[in-house]
């Protein structure tokens, strides 16, 4: 009785050092009402598979950080996923965050596939570090969407580190694939390989959307397997002519549908946005 009663203080105190953690997680995530002032038309589906969450989102404005008249109509955002889920990669997606933060407002680096490149190297080298002194080898990194929209030109720049971007126009689909490498994992590469950057022309009513893989990852539905990034473009081609709010509606309860009594397998994450 007296182990058990001690197991449950211990466990007590540890849940609430969690939603303690998930307070500060939750500080550095764009709040909605800011985002909604340089997005007006968007939506963030946001679900943590624990408490705390290896999936994070970003949103900037470059005018911020170069104090331009003319950029001031540039907005940045990104979808991570961190490697892991949990307290893991909830500390993971700090040093993600601060390192989005560094590029833009320190380094003045506006263009996604240069930012990519300054926190892979960045990253690299703190696993570096980390090995030469603890001899512990750590391949921990981070894939991530990232774009800047330039509103007063309707031009936008996209970069990926494996995650894509998805651009559906009249109901159209078109997939803009991003570069095999995750940021700060060379485990499977000699070289670090400079990410690509692509440049897209927008027309009103375009509709973006930026994603980590757990929403494709989740089991569930009649036979118990994968929703699969197929089922999900199709969802988002037939809701993407919807209000945002709409849609976010539609994607939270299909994949509550799908999931069902399944168990949650990894953080999920799904940013929707109009021109």
């Amino acid at each position: 009785e007296i182990k058990s009663n001690l197991l449950e203080q211990t466990n007590m105190e540890l849940l609430d050092n969690i939603r303690y953690a998930q307070r500060i997680q939750g500080s550095i995530l764009p709040q909605h009402n800011y985002i909604a002032g340089l997005l007006p038309d968007h939506f963030v589906f946001f679900r943590p598979r624990d408490i705390l969450s290896g999936d994070f989102f970003w949103v900037q404005e470059q005018s911020k950080a170069t104090l331009s008249q003319t950029e001031k109509q540039n907005v940045l955002i990104a979808a991570v996923d961190c490697t892991g889920h949990g307290v893991s990669g909830a500390l993971l997606s700090i040093v993600g965050n601060n390192l989005l933060n560094q590029a833009l407002f320190e380094r003045h680096i506006t263009k996604p596939a240069e930012i990519l490149d300054f926190m892979h190297e960045q990253i690299f080298h703190i696993w570096e570090f980390t090995q030469v002194k603890s001899e512990i080898r750590v391949h921990d990194g981070m894939d991530m969407a990232l774009i800047n929209i330039d509103f007063k030109r309707n031009i936008l720049n996209f970069a990926g580190a494996k995650n894509p971007l998805c651009l559906i126009r009249n109901k159209e689909l078109t997939l803009y694939s991003a570069t095999k490498q995750a940021i700060g994992d060379r485990s499977d590469v000699k070289e670090h390989v400079k990410f690509e950057n692509t440049e897209i022309e927008l027309k009103k009513g375009d509709a973006l959307y930026m994603f980590s893989d757990g929403y494709g990852d989740q089991f569930g539905g009649p036979k118990n397997k994968k929703f699969k990034d197929a089922r999900l473009f199709q969802m988002l081609i037939d809701i993407s002519e919807l209000p945002m709010e709409k849609q976010k509606s539609i994607i939270h309860e299909t994949f509550d549908n799908w999931k069902g009594d399944t168990e949650q397998i990894d953080d999920v994450l799904v940013i929707g946005i109009k021109i």
